[in-house]
């Protein structure tokens, strides 16, 4: 595997043979797919392979093997990708604009709500931004303050109506109060002059949005929530992969690029959203052999069990623990020496032959798990659980789980697409055409969602949709914020490319 920084223990990089089950090297007599399905069997408890298990086998023997591609395409394909990063990744002034803009709209609620503070999430804070890129923010608030003069706050009426009510009307009950505080917030921001302010009460995760300017008078587009704590924790732990290995940016800048263009973005109309590319993204970097990532949720896992990290149990409920010390964490993947062309080419190999009848994108555990795993193979039957792909923290759910066999069906077109002509051509720029215009002067086709322009990270800027309604943010109640929140951005180092600091966490204090 990759060389880790001294005391860290990479996990699920590497494929089956990288787990150390057959042993230092290969075993005599017999070929590499069949050490894979031994290791697989070795995995189920010997006996019979398990079809999901063989499937990993089949996707790790897979990746490992080098696309048989002339090194000249491969040049071409890392100078195209490097270039696209570096005229989309905000510029040193852009950042500095975005820092005032966030700074100006931290003040106006710590005025009005001293106890506050405000939080980057989405693409906003994860170091994956775009030039364009809306500001989403969360508002970090006790529970009192906004529950504070709404009636049925916390006094006894509000406990009295858990007691009598279902689970479902006491979170029916928070969101309306949650809306109500949306209100308030919405009414301090139009006293501060912000533009075209609009308030959503009543939206899945209740928010304000509205435009502001920046110091040169550009307006800026931005959103803010209230206490979606899980939202927070994903900016974070996404944030931190982003500094173990400066590829992953390009990567993700590309996809994310490929996936407007391609038109196979949009979660409300059956497809996958950008954040969930995201993953996608890591989940194939800790499976190169040797990995580019580690798998952040397993490295010293057993030292935070020891020491009881509170994050393990976030609110009672979720495992939220992560490796946080981006220092120890930079060079990891030095190992793999591997250019940005060669794995675009192999992501998009990945994940065309992925089988998706089988296996869960799963980051957490830093490998692809099986639909077995996580009791989804059923779901398939009434075209649920198509395509797979875990929620790091809230496990239970599936981030896919808007797709069906028609949207599935384009995403895995596109991708061998991608792969067919990338490796051909080497023509990234052909790769990333508009859906239209290559289907113009063809056929009608079924209509195909629109380029989403403002880079949001639906599912976790407004919350995910669930079978039984809709999710209203987390709220503070039984747990304070993690006090990592409070840190400040941190710089990332690109060989050859000059690349601003991101702005991650509002230090309360400014």
């Amino acid at each position: 595997g990759a060389a880790a920084p001294t005391g860290l223990n990479p996990v699920g990089g590497g494929g089956m043979l990288g787990l150390g089950l057959l042993g230092a090297g290969p075993l005599a007599g017999i070929t590499p797919h069949q050490q894979q399905l031994l290791a697989a069997a070795q995995l189920a408890g010997g006996g019979v392979v398990d079809a999901g298990l063989a499937a990993q086998a089949r996707l790790s023997k897979l990746n490992a093997a080098a696309p048989e591609v002339d090194s000249a395409t491969l040049e071409k394909i890392s100078e195209v990708a490097m270039q696209f990063f570096i005229e989309r990744v905000p510029t040193d002034e852009q950042m500095r604009e975005r820092e005032a803009v966030c700074s100006k709209l931290h003040q106006a609620v710590v005025n009005e709500f001293p106890s506050a503070r405000l939080q980057l999430f989405g693409s906003s804070g994860n170091n994956f931004c775009g030039k364009n890129s809306d500001l989403d923010l969360c508002l970090i608030v006790p529970e009192e303050v906004v529950y504070s003069d709404q009636g049925g706050g916390r006094g006894g009426n509000r406990r009295n109506m858990g007691r009598r009510e279902t689970e479902k009307r006491r979170q029916q009950d928070r969101k309306k109060l949650m809306g109500k505080f949306v209100l308030r917030i919405a009414d301090v921001m139009r006293r501060k002059g912000m533009e075209e302010l609009t308030e959503l009460p009543h939206a899945r995760v209740p928010i304000v949005k509205f435009k502001t300017r920046d110091e040169q008078g550009h307006l800026v587009d931005c959103d803010v929530c209230i206490n979606n704590y899980l939202a927070c924790l994903n900016t974070e732990l996404l944030f931190t992969y982003s500094h173990v290995d400066w590829r992953l940016r390009p990567m993700v800048y590309c996809v994310k690029h490929w996936i407007k263009q391609r038109q196979i973005n949009d979660p409300y109309k059956g497809y996958l959203s950008s954040y969930t590319y995201t993953l996608m993204c890591i989940q194939f970097l800790q499976q190169c052999t040797p990995p580019v990532l580690p798998c952040l949720q397993e490295i010293l896992r057993s030292e935070a069990v020891r020491r009881g990290d509170p994050m393990l149990r976030f609110r009672n409920t979720y495992d939220c623990y992560f490796y946080r010390d981006i220092e120890r964490l930079k060079g990891f993947g030095n190992a793999n020496t591997e250019s940005i062309g060669v794995l675009l080419l192999k992501f998009f190999r990945f994940y065309a032959h992925f089988d998706k009848k089988k296996l869960v994108v799963c980051i957490r555990r830093g490998k692809p798990l099986t639909k077995k795993d996580k009791g989804w193979e059923k779901a398939m039957q009434r075209n649920r659980h198509v395509f797979c792909i875990e929620d790091p923290f809230d496990t239970d759910v599936d981030l896919g789980r808007n797709a069906d066999e028609n949207t599935v069906n384009d995403i895995q077109q596109e991708f061998e697409r991608a792969f067919k002509m990338l490796s051909e051509t080497g023509d990234l720029v052909k790769v990333m055409e508009s859906y239209d215009t290559e289907r113009e002067g063809a056929a009608p086709l079924p209509p195909k969602p629109a380029d989403d322009a403002d880079d949001h990270d639906h599912d976790h800027d407004h919350g995910p949709p669930t079978d039984e309604g809709e999710t209203p943010p987390i709220t503070p109640e039984g747990g304070e914020p993690p006090e990592q929140w409070a840190t400040g951005s941190v710089e990332v180092d690109v060989p050859g490319v000059s690349l601003p600091a991101d702005i991650q966490i509002l230090d309360p204090s400014r």
